[in-house]
Protein backbone atom coordinates (compact mmCIF):
# COMPACT_ATOMS: atom_id res chain seq x y z
CA UNK A 1 0.00 0.00 0.00
CA UNK A 2 1.47 3.33 -1.11
CA UNK A 3 1.34 6.23 1.74
CA UNK A 4 1.12 9.13 -1.11
CA UNK A 5 -0.77 11.22 1.33
CA UNK A 6 2.09 11.08 3.89
CA UNK A 7 4.68 11.96 1.69
CA UNK A 8 2.77 14.82 -0.39
CA UNK A 9 2.55 18.03 1.38
CA UNK A 10 -1.71 18.04 1.58
CA UNK A 11 -3.43 21.55 0.50
CA UNK A 12 -6.51 21.10 3.03
CA UNK A 13 -9.13 23.23 0.63
CA UNK A 14 -12.31 23.12 3.34
CA UNK A 15 -11.58 23.26 6.34
CA UNK A 16 -14.18 24.72 9.10
CA UNK A 17 -13.17 26.22 12.27
CA UNK A 18 -16.12 27.60 15.21
CA UNK A 19 -15.53 29.56 18.00
CA UNK A 20 -19.03 28.74 19.54
CA UNK A 21 -17.77 31.59 22.32
CA UNK A 22 -17.25 34.37 19.48
CA UNK A 23 -20.30 33.09 16.92
CA UNK A 24 -23.78 31.27 17.16
CA UNK A 25 -24.32 28.43 14.74
CA UNK A 26 -28.01 27.44 15.33
CA UNK A 27 -27.51 24.67 12.76
CA UNK A 28 -25.26 22.16 14.97
CA UNK A 29 -27.39 22.69 17.82
CA UNK A 30 -29.51 19.68 16.01
CA UNK A 31 -26.52 17.64 15.73
CA UNK A 32 -24.76 16.42 18.89
CA UNK A 33 -21.43 15.15 17.17
CA UNK A 34 -21.00 18.65 15.96
CA UNK A 35 -22.40 20.65 19.01
CA UNK A 36 -19.26 22.67 20.18
CA UNK A 37 -16.07 24.68 19.30
CA UNK A 38 -13.30 23.35 17.33
CA UNK A 39 -10.12 25.72 16.94
CA UNK A 40 -6.62 24.72 15.03
CA UNK A 41 -5.33 22.84 17.67
CA UNK A 42 -8.12 20.60 17.33
CA UNK A 43 -7.32 20.30 13.63
CA UNK A 44 -3.90 20.13 14.24
CA UNK A 45 -4.35 16.55 16.52
CA UNK A 46 -6.81 15.51 13.83
CA UNK A 47 -4.15 15.41 11.15
CA UNK A 48 -0.71 14.59 13.38
CA UNK A 49 0.04 12.43 10.73
CA UNK A 50 -0.25 13.91 7.66
CA UNK A 51 1.87 16.98 6.00
CA UNK A 52 -1.01 19.66 5.95
CA UNK A 53 0.89 22.39 4.21
CA UNK A 54 -1.86 24.98 3.66
CA UNK A 55 -5.22 25.37 4.82
CA UNK A 56 -8.41 27.05 2.97
CA UNK A 57 -10.80 27.94 5.94
CA UNK A 58 -14.29 27.31 4.79
CA UNK A 59 -17.62 29.68 6.25
CA UNK A 60 -19.47 27.54 8.66
CA UNK A 61 -23.29 29.36 8.15
CA UNK A 62 -23.38 31.57 11.33
CA UNK A 63 -26.57 32.60 12.33
CA UNK A 64 -26.08 35.94 10.54
CA UNK A 65 -24.62 37.44 7.84
CA UNK A 66 -23.19 40.00 10.02
CA UNK A 67 -21.92 37.47 11.77
CA UNK A 68 -20.27 35.87 8.51
CA UNK A 69 -17.66 38.80 8.10
CA UNK A 70 -17.04 38.55 11.53
CA UNK A 71 -15.81 35.04 11.00
CA UNK A 72 -14.23 35.62 8.16
CA UNK A 73 -12.30 38.04 9.98
CA UNK A 74 -11.34 36.33 12.89
CA UNK A 75 -10.07 33.55 10.29
CA UNK A 76 -7.45 36.55 8.99
CA UNK A 77 -6.17 37.25 12.53
CA UNK A 78 -5.79 33.44 13.20
CA UNK A 79 -3.86 33.44 10.19
CA UNK A 80 -0.87 35.40 11.42
CA UNK A 81 -0.44 32.90 13.91
CA UNK A 82 -0.76 29.95 11.47
CA UNK A 83 0.40 31.23 8.37
CA UNK A 84 -0.47 28.06 6.23
CA UNK A 85 -3.83 29.65 6.44
CA UNK A 86 -4.03 30.43 3.10
CA UNK A 87 -7.51 31.27 2.12
CA UNK A 88 -10.63 31.93 3.00
CA UNK A 89 -14.36 31.39 1.64
CA UNK A 90 -16.42 34.06 3.54
CA UNK A 91 -20.43 33.63 3.29
CA UNK A 92 -22.79 36.88 1.91
CA UNK A 93 -26.13 37.37 0.56
CA UNK A 94 -25.85 36.42 -2.56
CA UNK A 95 -29.74 36.43 -3.32
CA UNK A 96 -29.53 40.37 -2.57
CA UNK A 97 -28.11 40.53 -6.15
CA UNK A 98 -26.48 44.32 -6.53
CA UNK A 99 -27.44 45.00 -3.01
CA UNK A 100 -24.95 42.04 -2.00
CA UNK A 101 -22.12 44.67 -3.22
CA UNK A 102 -21.56 46.31 0.37
CA UNK A 103 -20.91 42.72 2.20
CA UNK A 104 -18.61 41.96 -0.46
CA UNK A 105 -17.09 44.95 -0.47
CA UNK A 106 -16.08 44.84 3.62
CA UNK A 107 -14.76 41.60 2.57
CA UNK A 108 -13.01 42.59 0.26
CA UNK A 109 -10.29 43.98 2.69
CA UNK A 110 -9.66 40.99 3.84
CA UNK A 111 -6.20 39.89 1.65
CA UNK A 112 -7.09 36.00 2.43
CA UNK A 113 -10.67 35.80 0.89
CA UNK A 114 -10.53 33.40 -2.30
CA UNK A 115 -14.29 33.07 -2.90
CA UNK A 116 -17.91 33.39 -1.37
CA UNK A 117 -19.86 30.67 -0.54
CA UNK A 118 -24.13 30.96 0.20
CA UNK A 119 -25.24 26.72 0.80
CA UNK A 120 -27.83 25.89 -1.16
CA UNK A 121 -28.16 22.70 -0.25
CA UNK A 122 -31.67 23.28 1.88
CA UNK A 123 -32.72 25.77 -0.31
CA UNK A 124 -36.03 25.10 -2.75
CA UNK A 125 -34.12 23.54 -6.02
CA UNK A 126 -34.28 25.90 -8.52
CA UNK A 127 -33.36 28.83 -5.48
CA UNK A 128 -30.17 29.12 -7.32
CA UNK A 129 -31.84 30.19 -10.74
CA UNK A 130 -33.75 33.22 -9.16
CA UNK A 131 -32.90 36.56 -10.95
CA UNK A 132 -31.17 38.14 -7.75
CA UNK A 133 -29.29 35.51 -7.26
CA UNK A 134 -27.97 35.02 -10.64
CA UNK A 135 -27.07 38.68 -10.19
CA UNK A 136 -25.02 38.42 -6.79
CA UNK A 137 -23.26 35.48 -8.06
CA UNK A 138 -22.23 37.54 -10.82
CA UNK A 139 -21.17 40.44 -8.83
CA UNK A 140 -18.30 37.58 -7.98
CA UNK A 141 -16.14 37.90 -11.05
CA UNK A 142 -15.38 41.21 -10.69
CA UNK A 143 -13.57 40.58 -7.79
CA UNK A 144 -12.22 37.35 -9.09
CA UNK A 145 -13.59 35.05 -6.31
CA UNK A 146 -14.79 31.33 -7.11
CA UNK A 147 -18.75 31.50 -6.38
CA UNK A 148 -18.64 28.33 -4.12
CA UNK A 149 -21.63 25.75 -4.50
CA UNK A 150 -22.93 23.64 -1.44
CA UNK A 151 -25.82 21.20 -3.23
CA UNK A 152 -26.98 18.25 -2.52
CA UNK A 153 -27.19 15.64 -5.98
CA UNK A 154 -30.80 16.41 -6.26
CA UNK A 155 -29.80 20.33 -7.37
CA UNK A 156 -27.06 19.55 -10.12
CA UNK A 157 -29.44 19.79 -12.62
CA UNK A 158 -30.80 23.82 -11.28
CA UNK A 159 -26.72 24.58 -11.08
CA UNK A 160 -25.87 23.45 -14.73
CA UNK A 161 -28.41 26.38 -15.88
CA UNK A 162 -27.00 29.11 -13.36
CA UNK A 163 -23.25 28.06 -14.43
CA UNK A 164 -25.12 28.57 -18.39
CA UNK A 165 -26.08 31.96 -17.31
CA UNK A 166 -22.64 33.11 -15.94
CA UNK A 167 -19.77 32.11 -18.03
CA UNK A 168 -17.60 34.83 -16.88
CA UNK A 169 -17.49 33.27 -13.02
CA UNK A 170 -15.22 31.05 -12.16
CA UNK A 171 -17.05 27.48 -9.52
CA UNK A 172 -15.97 25.64 -7.60
CA UNK A 173 -18.30 22.50 -6.35
CA UNK A 174 -17.73 21.29 -3.14
CA UNK A 175 -18.59 17.55 -2.02
CA UNK A 176 -18.33 16.67 -5.71
CA UNK A 177 -22.56 18.11 -5.55
CA UNK A 178 -23.19 15.45 -2.63
CA UNK A 179 -24.27 12.35 -4.69
CA UNK A 180 -25.80 9.72 -2.35
CA UNK A 181 -23.33 7.45 -1.50
CA UNK A 182 -25.39 5.42 1.59
CA UNK A 183 -27.62 4.02 -1.33
CA UNK A 184 -25.07 3.62 -3.63
CA UNK A 185 -27.29 5.31 -6.38
CA UNK A 186 -24.58 6.59 -9.11
CA UNK A 187 -27.78 8.13 -11.52
CA UNK A 188 -28.53 10.47 -13.08
CA UNK A 189 -25.72 12.20 -10.90
CA UNK A 190 -22.96 10.95 -12.78
CA UNK A 191 -24.80 12.08 -15.71
CA UNK A 192 -25.02 15.53 -14.50
CA UNK A 193 -21.82 15.62 -13.01
CA UNK A 194 -20.41 14.97 -16.45
CA UNK A 195 -22.87 18.23 -17.64
CA UNK A 196 -20.82 20.51 -15.11
CA UNK A 197 -17.74 19.56 -15.88
CA UNK A 198 -18.30 20.90 -20.05
CA UNK A 199 -17.69 24.27 -18.00
CA UNK A 200 -14.15 24.98 -18.19
CA UNK A 201 -14.26 27.22 -15.83
CA UNK A 202 -15.53 24.72 -13.02
CA UNK A 203 -13.68 22.83 -10.75
CA UNK A 204 -14.86 20.08 -8.38
CA UNK A 205 -13.80 18.90 -4.51
CA UNK A 206 -13.49 16.11 -3.96
CA UNK A 207 -14.90 16.18 -0.16
CA UNK A 208 -17.24 15.66 2.42
CA UNK A 209 -17.88 12.03 0.87
CA UNK A 210 -17.88 9.53 4.46
CA UNK A 211 -21.07 11.91 5.33
CA UNK A 212 -22.58 11.35 2.50
CA UNK A 213 -21.96 7.60 2.77
CA UNK A 214 -23.41 5.59 5.57
CA UNK A 215 -21.79 7.14 8.53
CA UNK A 216 -22.07 3.59 10.61
CA UNK A 217 -21.02 0.86 8.00
CA UNK A 218 -19.12 2.63 5.06
CA UNK A 219 -16.17 1.36 3.87
CA UNK A 220 -13.58 2.59 1.27
CA UNK A 221 -14.71 1.00 -2.23
CA UNK A 222 -18.27 2.73 -1.41
CA UNK A 223 -16.59 5.85 -2.15
CA UNK A 224 -14.50 5.15 -5.22
CA UNK A 225 -16.86 4.45 -8.08
CA UNK A 226 -17.63 8.14 -7.76
CA UNK A 227 -14.14 9.50 -7.09
CA UNK A 228 -13.43 7.58 -10.54
CA UNK A 229 -16.42 9.65 -11.96
CA UNK A 230 -15.24 12.64 -10.97
CA UNK A 231 -11.67 11.94 -11.89
CA UNK A 232 -13.24 10.76 -15.49
CA UNK A 233 -15.35 14.07 -15.57
CA UNK A 234 -12.91 16.82 -14.34
CA UNK A 235 -9.36 14.83 -14.83
CA UNK A 236 -6.92 15.97 -12.82
CA UNK A 237 -6.34 19.39 -13.28
CA UNK A 238 -9.76 20.30 -12.36
CA UNK A 239 -9.93 18.22 -9.40
CA UNK A 240 -9.29 19.80 -5.38
CA UNK A 241 -8.99 17.95 -2.28
CA UNK A 242 -10.99 18.83 0.93
CA UNK A 243 -11.24 17.60 4.33
CA UNK A 244 -14.41 19.15 5.42
CA UNK A 245 -13.49 18.67 9.07
CA UNK A 246 -15.41 18.39 11.88
CA UNK A 247 -18.14 17.96 9.58
CA UNK A 248 -16.55 14.60 8.55
CA UNK A 249 -16.15 13.13 12.05
CA UNK A 250 -19.81 12.50 12.08
CA UNK A 251 -18.61 9.83 9.96
CA UNK A 252 -15.20 8.68 10.78
CA UNK A 253 -12.07 10.15 11.71
CA UNK A 254 -10.04 12.37 9.31
CA UNK A 255 -7.11 9.61 9.06
CA UNK A 256 -9.83 6.94 7.99
CA UNK A 257 -10.93 9.52 5.31
CA UNK A 258 -7.29 10.41 4.13
CA UNK A 259 -6.84 6.31 4.08
CA UNK A 260 -9.71 5.79 2.15
CA UNK A 261 -8.82 8.55 -0.37
CA UNK A 262 -5.40 7.18 -0.53
CA UNK A 263 -6.07 3.73 -1.32
CA UNK A 264 -8.77 4.75 -4.33
CA UNK A 265 -6.02 6.83 -5.92
CA UNK A 266 -3.47 4.13 -5.85
CA UNK A 267 -3.34 3.11 -9.40
CA UNK A 268 -2.90 7.15 -10.38
CA UNK A 269 0.50 8.45 -10.99
CA UNK A 270 2.39 10.55 -7.84
CA UNK A 271 1.92 13.78 -10.40
CA UNK A 272 -1.80 13.25 -10.89
CA UNK A 273 -2.36 12.73 -6.32
CA UNK A 274 0.32 16.03 -6.62
CA UNK A 275 -1.95 17.92 -8.36
CA UNK A 276 -5.16 16.65 -6.39
CA UNK A 277 -3.62 17.21 -3.23
CA UNK A 278 -1.49 20.08 -3.80
CA UNK A 279 -0.69 21.64 -7.11
CA UNK A 280 -4.27 22.64 -7.84
CA UNK A 281 -5.39 24.31 -4.91
CA UNK A 282 -1.88 26.82 -5.01
CA UNK A 283 -2.83 27.23 -8.85
CA UNK A 284 -6.45 27.84 -8.46
CA UNK A 285 -6.71 30.28 -5.48
CA UNK A 286 -3.50 31.42 -6.87
CA UNK A 287 -2.00 31.03 -3.14
CA UNK A 288 1.74 32.05 -4.19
Amino acid sequence: EGTAMQDIPIIDTHLHLCNRDKFRYRWVESIPGLSKSYFLEDYNKATATLNIAGMIFMEYVADSWEQSVEEANWVYKLSKSDPRIKGIVARAPLQMGESCRGYLERLKVNPLIKGIRQVLQSEPLDFCLKPKFIEGIRLLSEYNWFGHICITHKHMPFVNKLIEQCPEVKFVLDHMGKPNIKDKVLKPWKTDLKALSRFPDTVCKISGMITEADHERWVRKDLKPYIDVAIVCFGFDRLMYGGDWPVCTLAGTYAEWTAALDWALKNFSNDDRKKLLHDNAIRLYRLD
